[in-house]
Parts: structure tokens; C-alpha cells; sequence
């Protein structure tokens, strides 16, 4: 399966209302081209380096923890995960459709947000 991972780094003062936005927000999603198209909305947004991205092919579901697996499965494809995470970052996981094509790399990203595909 494909999953794509939305991380924002937590901010120092604020965070559980940052939080709460974000999954307010995340629950918009539907595909995993909105999760893109919500990114890109938020890089407007965020400071620098506290907005990433990653998504990642082929990934099997016994690889992930248990819980994540389970929010995952409960989820129609392309619904996004409650938030998780803490310490540095929350995170959000949506696992994308069959017929997904995940972007290539930017040649440079001056937003902080990167894209890796394995």
C-alpha cells in the first residue's frame, strides 16, 4: 500500500490548539491528492522546516504499529488518520488509492517540505 505522512512540528506555546486544527483540518481529506493540496495550503501558513511530507510505496500493514494499523483499516482510502505523535511533531497518515502517483521531488524546496518515495 501507499501511505502518505503529514508532519507539523509543534510549536513551543500553543500546542494543543495547534493540534486541534490540524485535526479539524485533516479530516478534510479525502485522497491522497487532497492531503497535497492541503500541504500546499498550509506552506503559506507554517514557519519554515515545520511542515514535511513523506510518502512511501509498497509499505506492508504488519510493518506498522498496531494502532496506526488499525486507524489505517477503520479509514476508507484516502481519510486521514486522528493526529498522533507529540514530543517534535504531529502526524497524520492517509493511506492513498491504487492509482496514486506520488510527486516527483522539487529540485530545491525553499519551504522546508520534503517528498521522499521508497
Amino acid at each position: 500500500m501507499t501511505l502518505l505522512q503529514i508532519s507539523l512540528a509543534i510549536p513551543e506555546t500553543g500546542a494543543a490548539e495547534y493540534e486541534k486544527a490540524m485535526e479539524e483540518e485533516t479530516a478534510k481529506i479525502t485522497s491522497c491528492a487532497d492531503g497535497l493540496k492541503f500541504i500546499d495550503g498550509l506552506k503559506a501558513r507554517v514557519r519554515h522546516g515545520s511542515l514535511s511530507f513523506t510518502v512511501k510505496t509498497d509499505v506492508a500493514i504488519a510493518t506498522l504499529p498496531v494502532p496506526l494499523s488499525r486507524a489505517l483499516l477503520a479509514r476508507p482510502i484516502g481519510k486521514a488518520t486522528p493526529v498522533f505523535g507529540g514530543g517534535e511533531a504531529f502526524r497524520v497518515l492517509v493511506r492513498c488509492e491504487p492509482t496514486f502517483v506520488a510527486p516527483r521531488p522539487a529540485p530545491s524546496s525553499r519551504d522546508g517540505s520534503a517528498v521522499a518515495t521508497s
